[in-house]
């Protein structure tokens, strides 16, 4: 009889994601001077002065409550705020700017994204985007770039690019791996929707 037992090769199972994302692009040696002069905490102070205290309730049945209008409000300044500080960062050769890309993938090690210019192997990104609007749930994570590979995009060429995750809060990676599990779910439903 033959063993069919399949072998894991990533430690964290990956889940497609295509949300915006916005990353500025730093040097190892100048992320180790801020881990070495602030500390580890400084390095997730932004995640937990970001995380949003409201009034989130949750009724009888389990459902989250929330006032959508209340959300809706702090995506408008968020994005007013990107756009002041992005009229600030206006250096083209400023290597700190706020960039834009886009992320294909994600898990508890690491994540995927596109842009339009590669990158070099061993940066450290600064990247900040939003998972989920309702609770809303952002995440700031600093990734080392592992791998750049080039795509052609219709006309365009972009570049994918590979993040392996450094000094990754526990409750990021706790979130990260919850969307994962998420996502999972619902292509199971969807796939046993169709086959019904």
């Amino acid at each position: 009889m033959k063993d069919f037992t399949h072998k894991q090769k990533r430690e964290h199972v990956r889940a497609p994601i295509s949300v915006p994302v916005k990353f500025t692009v730093m040097s190892p040696d100048k992320y180790n001077n801020i881990k070495a002069s602030k500390g580890q905490n400084r390095l997730h102070r932004l995640q937990k002065n970001e995380r949003i205290v409201s009034s989130f309730t949750e009724d009888e049945s389990g459902c989250i409550k929330c006032d959508p209008h209340f959300i809706d409000f702090l995506f408008r300044i968020d994005d007013k705020l990107d756009r002041i500080l992005e009229l600030l960062l206006t250096d083209e050769n400023d290597k700190e700017k706020i960039r834009k890309g886009r992320t294909l993938n994600i898990s508890g090690a690491g994540m995927s994204i596109v842009y339009e210019e590669p990158l070099r192997i061993g940066d450290i990104l600064n990247t900040n985007f939003l998972v989920s609007k309702v609770p809303p749930v952002w995440l700031d994570m600093y990734g080392e770039v592992v791998r750049v590979v080039p795509t052609l995009d219709g006309e365009e060429t972009t570049c994918e690019i590979a993040l392996k995750f450094v000094d990754l809060h526990k409750d990021d990676r706790e979130k990260i791996i919850f969307y994962t599990f998420q996502q999972q779910r619902g292509a199971i439903r969807s796939t046993k929707e169709t086959d019904e």
